[in-house]
């Protein structure tokens, strides 16, 4: 499982929660991004070929593990949690 550092990040403040948005060149199945959160809500995922691929992802703790048919391209993640 490679381990993924995003080319931009953005953190959010989101009331109770918090926030953060990444930017990758491409991520690929079983690929993980160590967000640096403690809990993790949610995930949104969205790539330049992102309509075209069957895409998920697991949650541990902080860790996103992404579950991808393809590599996705221009890829930018939205999560949701606790710091």
């Amino acid at each position: 499982m490679p381990a993924l550092t995003p080319t931009s990040s953005s953190q959010l403040s989101l009331g109770s929660r918090d926030g953060l948005v990444g930017q990758f060149t491409a991520i690929a199945n079983n690929d993980t991004w160590a967000t640096g959160m403690s809990a993790i809500d949610h995930v949104s995922i969205t790539g330049d070929n992102a309509g075209n691929e069957t895409f998920g992802y697991t949650v541990s703790g902080g860790t996103v593990t992404f579950k991808a048919s393809a590599q996705l391209d221009n890829v930018s993640v939205l999560v949701i949690g606790y710091k």
